[in-house]
């Protein structure tokens, strides 16, 4: 099929047989894009899978997921890995074996063009990460996310080594994957050698200890800490020194752990953040006071960005808009955007908020997004707009319209 560019395979029983002609084949495919969703492949599918998917001069696209596979597809991958042209890479639902694991990891690494790479529910043993620590200098992945997982004190060590030594890694995502101490400490010492810039954990514990080893990374840029999980706040540690990242210019936390964060010393490790985020999430009211205490201590905000639950569609609500802006004109002196997204304002709330805020001196950008207003409020904004100092910007609707 000359045209053929996109494939699905979803929950197919195919032989043997598809996999060895796919292999043979493989170098006449025009495919960029294939996803493959509930399969169980025997040693010589696997293999033969491995060999094609390697060998398809057009393949950019790779989904894999609840594709049971044996040993034999990560071996040959690891062998073949030089030949593929594969730049993004998403792989969920297996369970790999120590052997396995460290043919993976040496596959990936070994990858010329991969560039994206998304684990998720993946049980990987600890050869999968020692593995990746030692071969972490040859692979070209700029953007990882790894998502549910449960790592020991050993993969956890080998697995901060292993993303510091990665020479093009730039975003870092993390979500409710449990790490132990070992991996903060050894991010720590191995920090001098990160090139991450960009970095998202969810559903993490944070301590001062562990905030520290984040923010010894030197070229971290946007930090973001969500669903943090309750820890005790000393939990016994004593810090030598409080580590200031001057590079972090954009954070993201959750208007429910400011204060707990704050206590930790997040706000003055990150002294030079320009825009904060402040997340709420579903059924929570905007507090303007949890406002004032994230804004009051930046001196260099110039973006606020107020942002309503994208998981669950259900109310985030702002009762009092008089002292929302009143909070938002004190306690962020030097605001010139303020974004306020999947927010229940409707129309009159947000005209409340337009008008009161356009008395900042400095804001000159308000943008608005999902947060049920409708083309009633166009006039409003029509005007302001026309006034030449303050732009207005809307997305009407709501986020779970789309």
């Amino acid at each position: 099929m000359p045209n053929l560019r996109s494939l699905d395979l979803n929950s197919l029983e195919l032989s043997d047989e598809f996999y060895s002609t796919m292999a043979s084949e493989a170098s006449i495919s025009k495919i960029e894009e294939l996803t493959h969703w509930g399969a169980d492949l025997g040693s010589h599918a696997s293999s033969y899978y491995a060999i094609g998917l390697c060998s398809m001069p057009n393949l950019r696209s790779l989904d894999l997921r609840l594709v049971e596979m044996s040993d034999e597809f990560y071996s040959t991958m690891a062998s073949e890995a030089s030949k593929a042209k594969i730049e993004k890479l998403t792989h969920g639902n297996a369970d790999l074996g120590p052997a396995a694991s460290s043919h993976y990891a040496r596959g990936l690494c070994s990858m010329p063009n991969l560039r994206s790479l998304y684990l998720e529910w993946m049980k990987l043993s600890d050869e999968f990460y020692s593995t990746m620590a030692s071969e972490a200098s040859k692979s070209n992945i700029e953007e990882l996310k790894h998502e549910n997982e449960d790592l020991g004190s050993a993969a956890s060590s080998h697995y901060a080594r292993g993303l510091c030594s990665m020479p093009n890694l730039r975003s870092l995502n993390l979500l409710r994957v449990k790490l132990s101490d070992e991996f903060y400490s050894m991010m720590a010492s191995e920090a001098s050698t990160s090139k991450i810039q960009t970095l998202s954990m969810r559903g993490v514990s944070i301590t001062p200890c562990r905030l520290n080893s984040i923010l010894s990374l030197p070229r971290l840029q946007s930090l973001s800490l969500d669903d943090i999980r309750p820890v005790d706040i000393d939990n016994g540690e004593t810090l030598t020194r409080q580590i200031t990242s001057e590079s972090v210019d954009e954070l993201s936390v959750d208007g429910k752990h400011v204060t707990s964060l704050w206590n930790r010393g997040l706000h003055t490790s990150c002294p030079r953040v320009k825009t904060l985020r402040l997340g709420w999430s579903t059924q929570e009211n905007v507090s303007s006071d949890i406002v004032t205490i994230a804004c009051s201590l930046f001196n260099h905000l110039t973006h606020l960005h107020i942002q309503g639950d994208l998981v669950y569609p259900t109310s985030v609500t702002l009762d009092d808009p008089v002292s929302f802006c009143e909070s938002g004109i004190t306690s962020c002196p030097r605001l010139t955007k303020l974004s306020i997204s999947n927010v229940d304002l409707f129309n009159k709330k947000a005209a409340e908020i337009i008008q009161l805020m356009k008395t900042h001196v400095h804001l000159t950008n308000i943008e608005l997004e999902r947060c049920r207003t409708n083309t009633d409020l166009d006039p409003l904004i029509s005007e302001v707009n026309s006034e030449g100092k303050l732009t207005v910007t809307t997305i009407h609707g709501r986020w779970y319209e789309f």
